[in-house]
């Protein structure tokens, strides 16, 4: 398993927001830190900002990552700030 490279989140939740998404997302990425994942998306999913926090909260930990996808997300400009915000805390982006 520390094999794990890719994780693909797309078209998950795609209907409408759930509430309970961003939590499991979060689990899951909480748990992949110790890979070298180094693509992640997370594609046509209406995360909206709760989930942004989640994508977010990995970019500082994950020094690996190189390709996010993230289209179709429902993604404000707070997620996006968010994420940017991250990605330059961590200097191995």
């Amino acid at each position: 398993m520390k094999k794990l490279r890719k994780i693909d989140f797309s078209d998950t939740v795609k209907m409408r927001y759930r509430s309970d998404c961003p939590n499991g997302c979060k689990a899951i990425l909480f748990a992949a830190r110790e890979f070298n994942i180094i693509h992640l998306d997370v594609s046509y999913n209406n995360f909206e900002d709760n989930g942004a926090k989640s994508f977010a909260e990995f970019m500082e930990l994950n020094s690996t990552l190189k390709v996010l996808k993230a289209h179709g997300c429902g993604f404000g400009k707070v997620s996006v700030e968010m994420m940017l915000e991250s990605s330059k805390k961590n200097p191995k982006l």
